[in-house]
């Protein structure tokens, strides 16, 4: 089932005054194609899976759907909001804080671990609770939280909460929750296994898909044939001549990623990684070097790949072919996300991976010998 509907404007969905005050002081003048097709009919109720790859479109679209759905005069739980990652559930509750500063309604963070300041406030009223599972989870099982009338569950890139292996806690979170609770997906990207998970939690979702090729429309695509043996040499190469920061190399394992850094440290090129083994303030220093552009190289797997943590990235790098077309729309276009141009080189085994790409997004991928990348 699909979604039609389009509101060209956040006054013709008739959000609450004090609401539409918030989304517009916070600089958001004119709803996206996306937000004019979804944010209206999650309001109105039932299921809904909405996917984009663009992390600030999703949690607008989750942030004004919640806030206009609370009954601020009910100083219960309402709805909950999970997220993947520390950096994406404090994006998350930075535009609720931003979008919601007009009304009454209260927003607890479960990012750090639970204290008893969490139950105070949970004790005197909280209508919106977003963050990590695990701690969302901790607050339920030890901390009081009451779930009985939470109306909406908004999850917010399961198909990172699947990569994380946090879908047990999900399923566990889910069960505290009454049956008639709506449901809403936000993925970066359909696959199989976010289609898993739609079967256990949705009832007759409505699906309102984005159109991935015109992520795509800003990126300078390439791709090299190279037998495995030399695949290191080629990826140096092109890294030593594209002299810029803010150069992506993605690794389909956290092995892949510790070989080719340990490699790239031997050859004296100081870079950095990241992957789902790296612990969070580990993880968050690293960001910051890559960022600052400290560290121009980030060795990475598709931890990263959906997520708001770098909105960066000049030249995007798969050192491994991704495992699926829309994998490769989550790290390519990363390079265009923000009115950006950028390229990306993908180093393969076989053409004919290159080629199913192509089909799948509607893209063309362009041999990269002979070509200069250079920026």
């Amino acid at each position: 089932m699909t979604e039609t509907n389009v509101f060209s404007t956040f006054e013709e969905m008739n959000l609450q005054a004090e609401l539409l005050k918030g989304i517009h002081n916070s600089g958001l003048q004119s709803p996206t194609d996306l937000q004019q097709r979804s944010i209206l009919p999650i309001i109105k109720g039932g299921d809904y899976v909405v996917q984009t790859p663009v992390s600030s479109d999703r949690i607008a679209v989750l942030s004004i759907s919640a806030l206009q759905v609370v009954d601020q005069s009910n100083m219960s739980t309402q709805v909950i909001i999970l997220s993947p990652t520390r950096e994406s559930a404090l994006q998350t509750m930075t535009t609720l804080t931003s979008f919601g500063a007009s009304t009454k309604v209260q927003v607890l963070a479960a990012i750090d671990k639970p204290t008893s300041n969490d139950t105070s406030r949970l004790e005197a009223g909280v209508h919106i609770v977003c963050g990590l599972p695990g701690r969302v989870l901790t607050l339920i099982d030890r901390f009081s939280m009451k779930t009985e009338n939470v109306n909406m569950l908004v999850l917010n890139e399961p198909d990172e909460m699947i990569l994380h292996k946090n879908s047990d806690v999900v399923y566990e979170i889910y069960g505290h929750l009454k049956s008639t609770t709506q449901v809403v997906l936000m993925p970066n990207v359909m696959n199989k296994d976010v289609d898993a998970m739609i079967e256990k939690l949705m009832k007759n979702p409505v699906k309102i898909l984005t159109h991935n090729a015109r992520y795509l429309d800003g990126v300078d695509q390439y791709y090299s044939v190279n037998d495995p043996k030399t695949k290191y040499s080629v990826l140096k190469d092109i890294t030593d001549h594209h002299t810029l920061s803010f150069v992506i190399v993605y690794c389909n394992s956290e092995a892949t990623v510790e070989e080719v850094y340990a490699k790239y440290g031997a050859d004296g090129v100081p870079t950095t990684y990241i992957h789902s083994g790296t612990d969070q303030q580990t993880r968050s220093m690293r960001l910051v070097s890559f960022k600052s552009g400290q560290h121009r190289i980030l060795i990475t797997t598709d931890v990263l790949a959906g997520s708001p943590d770098v909105e960066v990235g000049k030249l995007v790098i798969n050192y491994d072919m991704p495992v699926d077309p829309e994998t490769y729309l989550l790290r390519v276009g990363r390079t265009s996300r923000i009115g950006r141009t950028g390229k990306a080189v993908s180093l393969t085994e076989s053409v004919a991976a290159i080629q199913a790409i192509e089909e799948y997004h509607s893209t063309k991928i362009i041999a990269l010998e002979n070509i200069d990348i250079r920026m």
